[in-house]
C-alpha cells in the first residue's frame, strides 16, 4: 500500500499518496458538504534560481469562501446586504437572497523561468530565493507571493486566502530547458465545428490575446473583439479562409 498517514498532535489524521520521487504527497477528502485537496511537499536543500529554469505548466484554481445575504424591509421598503452570512434578519425584514461573494475560476497556463529567475508567459515577474521557498514578485505591481517547491524542484505549490475567496496554484515543470521563443509558451488550437464555424482556444486565463487576419499582411491583423484573456472564441463569420495569431497583451 503506497500511502502515508500523517497523525496530527491535536487529533485526527490524513492519508496521502506519494509521487514516484517521494517528495510530493497528495490526497482528496470528500465529505457530504465539502471537498478538500491536501498537498505536502518535501522542501529542497539550498536551492538556486537555476534549479527552477524551464517551462512550467500551471493550474490556477480559485473558489468563493464567503456567503452574503440580502434582507428586504417591508415597512421601509429598503434592502440590506450583509457582509457575510452570520447576521440575522432585523425587525420587519425577510431574507430574499443568499449569494457567493465571487465565482469559481480555473485556468491552465504555461510559464517560462530562466536561470536568473525571470518569469514570462502567462505571468510576468521575478523569482527570488527565500530559504527553502521562493518569492514571486509580479511585474503588475500586485503583492508578492510565496511559492513552495519540492525537493526535486519540479513542482511548485502555493495558496492564497482573502476575505472573499481561496486560491491554489500548482505548477509542474514540463521541460528543464527554458523556452527560447514566444511560440513555445502558447497553446493554440483551431477546431472547425459543424456548419463551418471555427472554434479557437488558447492559454485560458493567461495574458494573451487573439488576433485575426484574412491575409498574412503584417498590417492587417486585428484583435478579435472582446476576447482579451478569455481563452476561447468561436468565429462564425463566413470567410473562405482566415489566419489567427496569439499575442501577449501589451505588445
Amino acid at each position: 500500500d503506497r500511502t502515508v498517514t500523517l497523525n496530527f498532535t491535536e487529533g485526527g489524521s490524513v492519508t496521502l499518496a506519494p509521487n514516484a520521487g517521494a517528495n510530493v504527497l497528495a490526497s482528496v477528502e470528500v465529505e457530504s458538504d465539502s471537498r478538500r485537496l491536501n498537498v505536502v511537499v518535501k522542501a529542497p536543500t539550498a536551492p538556486s534560481l537555476a534549479d527552477f529554469a524551464g517551462v512550467w505548466r500551471g493550474q490556477f484554481l480559485r473558489y468563493p469562501a464567503r456567503l452574503r445575504e440580502t434582507y428586504y424591509n417591508s415597512v421601509t421598503m429598503t434592502s440590506r446586504t450583509t457582509a457575510d452570512s452570520s447576521e440575522f434578519a432585523g425587525p420587519d425584514e425577510d431574507l430574499v437572497d443568499v449569494f457567493l461573494t465571487s465565482q469559481a475560476e480555473s485556468s491552465n497556463d504555461l510559464l517560462n523561468i530562466d536561470a536568473m529567475g525571470n518569469v514570462s508567459g502567462a505571468s510576468q515577474g521575478t523569482l527570488s530565493i527565500a530559504g527553502s521557498a521562493l518569492t514571486f514578485t509580479p511585474s503588475s505591481g500586485n503583492p508578492p507571493v510565496t511559492v513552495y517547491p519540492n525537493a526535486a524542484t519540479d513542482v511548485l505549490i502555493t495558496g492564497e486566502v482573502s476575505a472573499d475567496d481561496l486560491g491554489m496554484i500548482n505548477l509542474v515543470k514540463v521541460s528543464a530547458t527554458p523556452a527560447e521563443t514566444f511560440d513555445e509558451l502558447v497553446d493554440l488550437k483551431v477546431t472547425i465545428l459543424p456548419g463551418g464555424a471555427a472554434q479557437i482556444t488558447w492559454n485560458e486565463g493567461s495574458n494573451f490575446r487573439l488576433v485575426k487576419s484574412t491575409t498574412l499582411d503584417g498590417e492587417s491583423w486585428t484583435e478579435v473583439g472582446g476576447t482579451g484573456d478569455s481563452g476561447s472564441y468561436e468565429d462564425s463569420e463566413p470567410v473562405s479562409s482566415a489566419f489567427y495569431r496569439i499575442e501577449a497583451l501589451g505588445d
